[in-house]
């Protein structure tokens, strides 16, 4: 049954790699590279800094979307200089209700949206709430409280609910306003939603972190069939680990009393993703995952998830 399983997934990975070839001739024969209206939400640093840059260069026409609003002029020079027909810029907190895309950007028209606002998690769950649990020397377990306010369950909530706003409701918020214009506006509409592996597999520290990608990923595979008849290609980019000063801001980084353990070793460069992340839009691929071991990270969770898991959590506890 194993053999079937495996033999089956590598079936599928050589069928998906034509797929995707196919996908890239056609989406660059309806839109050219340069010109292309690209826009991008969480771009003031990391990743979405990045990306802003490489589509400069290519000759795009930008909106970029993103809190901090001195970092965001910087990279608009940034992108002029790097050739960018177009660089317009939206300062704010895409989580705001109230924060809407200006009529007057929408009838430039968009072919590609990408959202790579982010927020993370570096705890484990019951450390954030305030709990230390050990095992003792004669195998019972000990729970214990530890009392300081600031690890209580109600900054707890703050932190669910901030991570669940950046990394899914931010998303959902966006697509409500973008979808219109890119299906009517596009030869070639495109969504691409930067995830993460944790938004396939859990990891130690990462509960919060991978349940906001676990609602992303359910939200956007259904929306992609709901919208796949009118030609909207819905993509999802699940890096690992980046180099990137995300964990600095953790949304419960000031809570618990443990260490604060992660990887360290293997991480991703923002470039290289930002790269990935442009080629799975030229491509129109529905999922990526990096590095590549996460394919048979996920293909073998289905047959032996005790292994994955002792895997996920070596790598974050170094």
């Amino acid at each position: 049954m194993q053999r079937i399983l495996l033999g089956l997934f590598v079936a599928a990975l050589i069928r998906y790699y034509v797929a995707t070839r196919h996908y890239k001739t056609r989406r660059r024969r309806l839109i050219s590279a340069q010109g292309e209206r690209v826009l991008l939400v969480g771009c003031s640093s990391g990743i979405g800094r990045e990306l802003a840059l490489q589509y400069a260069s290519r000759g795009a026409s930008l909106i970029l979307i993103a809190r901090r609003k001195k970092l965001l002029e910087s990279l608009q020079k940034e992108c002029e200089n790097a050739g960018a027909i177009r660089v317009a810029l939206l300062a704010g907190d895409i989580t705001d209700s109230k924060f809407i895309i200006p009529q007057e950007e929408k009838e430039h028209g968009l072919d590609t949206v990408i959202y790579c606002a982010g927020a993370i998690s570096v705890r484990h769950f019951m450390d954030a709430c305030g709990y230390q649990i050990q095992k003792l020397d004669d195998g019972t377990i000990q729970v214990v409280e530890e009392g300081h306010e600031e690890t209580m369950d109600g900054n707890v909530d703050e932190a669910m609910e901030r991570i669940t706003q950046v990394n899914f409701f931010g998303s959902v918020r966006l697509v409500r306003q973008v979808i219109p214009c890119l299906l009517t506006s596009s030869k070639a509409p495109n969504l691409i939603l930067v995830s993460s592996l944790a938004g396939k597999i859990g990891a130690p520290t990462r509960a919060l972190y991978a349940a906001s990608k676990h609602a992303l990923h359910g939200f956007f595979d259904s929306l992609r069939m709901e919208l796949a008849t009118y030609g909207m290609h819905i993509g999802v980019v699940c890096p690992g680990t980046v180099d990137t000063d995300l964990r600095k801001s953790a949304v419960d980084g000031h809570l618990g009393c443990g260490p604060i353990t992660g990887s360290v070793n293997g991480k991703l460069s923002p470039t290289a993703v930002a790269t990935r992340i442009i080629e799975a839009s030229d491509y129109q691929e529905r999922e990526v995952l990096m590095p590549r071991i996460g394919y048979l990270a996920v293909a073998l969770r289905m047959i032996t998830p005790s292994l994955i898991d002792w895997a996920a959590s070596k790598k974050y506890q170094q």
